[in-house]
């Protein structure tokens, strides 16, 4: 038997090589693009977004309600060309384009937002959408100190004697500055900052009202106990600001320095798209716990998220007490305001 082995071998070497190399082939391409193959194949709501094509795969949250996972070790070019793809697919309601960002809805309602951190991997996050239904405005607590709005299509998400939050659907952009100027007529006025689709204001009896524009005809409404502390700070500003800040022009970095990314120091740019890419995920998996808290998988996870999270948040914060430059003191805000605009859609 092993002389017929080794006759057919020898009878056959150049097929032999050729099958075996026809085979080597054929693993190579899989080990190389099956796997990402297979990973985007996993994603439960990939019918919703075109194929990354390039790259590797990082699945951070993968269920039907919500996808956030990272294209990583691509050109930053590949940010554009993906984000096309997603236009293509039909995201383009209320869409909102920022540089390194991307944010719009499909005509199902589904909330897709794409992030290009510095080395060019880029985020990818996918909600659905909210279940809403037919409510009832209630006639009693803290909803009864706002208006009532037009909507009675949403979703109460939280009503307790602290705070009350609820998302209306069916209220179009104009709907929703109708909405803002009513609040403000009701008293709302003091200590206020207003964007185009964010409203946040205080009454004269310390409640705080929060009302965002979501986007696609829906709003989020928001209210509570204001924090006294805060107020003070801003009413009762102290003659000794100009002690404290008498050396801060000559201590914040030039964006003329080496090493700058946009006008920015690249470990302040490196820290800060860190502390956002990582708060994405976290939000993710918190509605993901939020919807289904029994679950032991998620409840062995949360503590530590939890303590990342205080992690990041206090890696985030001393940021604050350090000279920043122009650039870097408004990226910082607008990072915080984005993550705290999030963190909203898990405050119940």
């Amino acid at each position: 038997m092993k002389e017929k082995i080794i006759n057919f071998y020898n009878q056959n070497k150049k097929l032999v090589w050729i099958v075996g190399g026809v085979l080597v082939l054929i693993l190579v391409l899989v080990l190389i693009g099956g796997g990402k193959q297979d990973k985007w194949n996993d994603i439960l709501l990939k019918d919703y977004l075109p194929e990354a094509k390039k790259g590797k795969l990082d699945i951070g949250i993968n269920d039907n309600d919500s996808l956030s996972l990272d294209i990583e070790k691509v050109p930053k070019t590949y940010f554009n060309e993906y984000k096309n793809e997603c236009k293509k697919k039909g995201f383009t309601i209320d869409s909102v384009e920022d540089g390194n960002e991307f944010e719009a809805f499909n005509k199902e309602g589904y909330k897709l937002r794409l992030y290009v951190y510095s080395d060019g991997d880029i985020s990818v996050d996918l909600d659905a959408p909210e279940k809403l239904s037919e409510i009832t405005w209630p006639t009693s607590g803290l909803a009864t100190l706002l208006p009532t709005p037009k909507s009675t299509f949403g979703k109460i998400i939280t009503d307790s004697s602290e705070y009350f939050h609820i998302q209306l659907g069916k209220t179009s952009k104009d709907e929703y500055n109708d909405y803002v100027k009513a609040c403000e007529e009701k008293g709302f006025t003091n200590d206020y900052e207003k964007e185009e689709k964010y409203y946040t204001a205080t009454n004269a009896d310390n409640y705080e009202i929060t009302i965002k524009y979501l986007g696609n005809n829906n709003i989020d409404i928001y209210i509570e106990t204001s924090d006294d502390d805060d107020q003070t700070v801003t009413e009762n500003p102290s003659s000794s600001d100009t002690n404290t800040n008498t050396n801060t022009n000559t201590e914040k970095p030039s964006s003329n320095d080496s090493n700058m990314v946009d006008g920015m120091r690249k470990e302040f740019k490196d820290a800060m798209d860190s502390y956002e890419k990582f708060m994405n995920e976290y939000v993710a998996f918190m509605k993901k716990y939020n919807a289904n808290p029994s679950d032991m998988g998620l409840i062995a996870d949360y503590a530590k998220w939890l303590s990342k999270y205080s992690q990041f948040v206090s890696d985030f914060d001393k940021w604050d007490d350090e000279d920043l430059n122009e650039k870097e003191s408004a990226y910082y805000l607008k990072v915080q305001t984005r993550i705290n605009q999030k963190l909203l859609e898990i405050a119940d």
